[in-house]
């Protein structure tokens, strides 16, 4: 296609405001996409096997699909338990949610704009082409999100926070504080006392003290770090500026043992 013609495509993309849909589109590789799975009865396409480790840390598909179900049940419960429902959510971001692992089970017709954000890029372009969302975003290991104030009533945050030493977590707990409004829950997983008999001694005795033990701090925002917070450093901390009102041990399904901390803007 002619340069020209180029241009004036793009031109009228960005003004129906769907150029950046038109560049995720592009950009997903035929090898991210695999068929319906049809045989579980799936509404949605499922990624292939290099963005499914990449997000549950295994390619095993049933686990995946069924991880993902747990962890769609258990923030419903979490919203449920403060005595709200997750369907009078105007809007919902999975913060951290790679290819669509939990939120694939929450994107409904009737229900809350579902949006996600993600550090990897591909899994973004993935969630983007094949799930029904009102938004995906790549973020960078930084804050911020490209997203305005009082945008959500609920971010929820599974197996992320378990990767972030605390500078960088108080953060995005700055960031995400920002992008609640008043009364917005914030539900997140954590590496709690369930973790603890597998800390090596002095790293124990630190988490004992009340302090946050971190794994590989190098690789901060991937699997390789691991971060361990005792549930009074949660309370206390880790939701800085939110009022803590539940802490849930080993509460959040589908990351298995992972505690579960609600906390609310004020």
């Amino acid at each position: 296609m002619p340069p020209r013609l180029r241009r004036l495509g793009r031109n009228a993309l960005h003004r129906l405001g769907l150029l950046n849909t038109f560049h995720l589109l592009r950009a997903v590789r035929p090898s991210d996409l695999v068929a319906h799975c049809t045989h579980r009865g799936e509404r949605f396409p499922v990624p292939g096997a290099r963005l499914r480790v990449s997000t549950a840390g295994t390619a095993d598909l049933s686990w995946f699909l069924e991880g993902g179900r747990l962890g769609a049940r258990a923030l419903r419960e979490a919203v449920a338990l403060v005595g709200r429902e997750f369907g009078s959510m105007e809007r919902v971001l999975d913060f951290g949610c790679g290819c669509g692992r939990v939120l694939r089970h929450l994107a409904e017709a009737a229900g809350p704009e579902i949006y996600g954000a993600d550090l990897n890029g591909a899994a973004v372009r993935w969630c983007a082409r094949c799930l029904p969302l009102a938004g995906a975003l790549e973020n960078d290991l930084e804050p911020p999100l490209e997203l305005p104030d009082e945008h959500f009533g609920l971010i929820y945050a599974f197996s992320v926070f378990t990767h972030l030493p605390p500078g960088l977590a108080e953060r995005w707990t700055d960031e995400l504080r920002r992008l609640l409004k008043p009364g917005g829950l914030l539900v997140l997983s954590t590496h709690g006392d369930a973790y603890r008999d597998q800390l090596l001694p002095e790293e124990r005795a630190e988490y004992d003290a009340g302090g946050v033990v971190v794994r590989a701090a190098a690789t901060a925002g991937s699997n390789a770090c691991g971060v361990y917070h005792p549930p009074e450093f949660v309370r206390t901390r880790l939701g800085r500026g939110l009022e803590p009102l539940r802490l849930v041990p080993e509460g959040a399904k589908g990351n298995p043992r992972q505690d579960l901390a609600i906390f609310r803007r004020p």
